[in-house]
């Protein structure tokens, strides 16, 4: 399953493409149908469905080991092992694809345990999609994510936000405008509904968007200087909210004080 900016339509020139390995459909692990316990007032899930996107550790790594183990008794010329990310709480194998002396494509593999890994990338493609400027939605969050790559501010281990926070940051200003702009979006949930959808194997690396605008760069570079106004007039006023494009609203957290948080679609939990 294709995962990250490359499933979101947003892919720069030179980024790494993130796919999953899946490790069983349908709930299955081990051999066993997976369930999961029904919340207060909440339907219960059938056992039938797609299982939910959760994989034990030592099955993700003894997958990547054995896939690194395949690829390099294969010794393809093409398909080169850069790093084996396997101490990290999501461990990771790292390709280098392409010919020996021409640009290469980083590729990182990952384990999902279903078909629901990368729900919240496709649904930021399926907001996107529903920008009626043609590609101008998709076109800012392009241009945010090259500025901030830029600046090197996107490195999270050293304190910087990653580009899919600026990403959702971007979508949810740009839903501020609904009503009162031609490049505005709609509520995630109103595009995808309350419930993530698994991915299709098959069809899971969308043509990319916002290659193609008729904004113009005037008009283009105006709402990119209106994101950071309102990113320095608004987001202040925010402290102690989180914010979802899935509501495309701001709530109020409870308790002491707590830092802006940008809730992940169809995961709030992960921020």
């Amino acid at each position: 399953v294709v995962q990250g900016s490359y499933a979101q339509g947003l892919a720069l020139r030179g980024s790494d493409l993130d796919i999953a390995v899946i490790l069983a459909e349908n709930g299955l692990q081990n051999g066993k149908k997976t369930a999961t316990k029904a919340g207060k007032g909440s339907r219960s899930k059938r056992t039938d469905e797609i299982g939910e996107d959760v994989v034990n550790r030592r099955q993700a790594l003894h997958c990547l080991q054995r896939l690194a183990e395949a690829l390099s008794d294969a010794k393809l010329d093409e398909i080169r092992i850069a790093l084996r990310i396997f101490s990290a709480k999501v461990p990771v194998l790292r390709l280098h694809c392409g010919a020996k002396g021409e640009r290469n494509v980083v590729v990182d593999v990952s384990v999902g345990g279903s078909l629901l890994r990368g729900a919240c990338d496709r649904a930021v493609y399926s907001v996107l999609q529903e920008d009626q400027s043609s590609g101008t939605a998709a076109a800012l969050c392009r241009l945010v994510k090259l500025w901030a790559k830029r600046r090197k501010l996107t490195n999270t281990l050293k304190g910087g936000l990653s580009s899919f926070a600026l990403v959702l940051l971007t979508i949810f200003f740009l839903q501020q405008r609904s009503g009162k702009h031609q490049c505005s979006l709609p509520s995630q949930l109103s595009v995808t509904g309350p419930r993530a959808k698994p991915a299709n194997p098959e069809n899971c690396c969308p043509q990319p968007l916002g290659l193609e605008v008729r904004t113009s760069e005037k008009e283009l570079v105006q709402l990119f200087a209106e994101f950071f106004e309102w990113a320095t007039e608004e987001l202040p006023k925010l402290q102690n909210c989180a914010i979802s494009i899935g509501s495309a609203t701001a709530q109020q957290r409870t308790g002491r004080f707590h830092p802006l948080v940008v809730e992940v679609p169809f995961s709030p939990q992960e921020n």
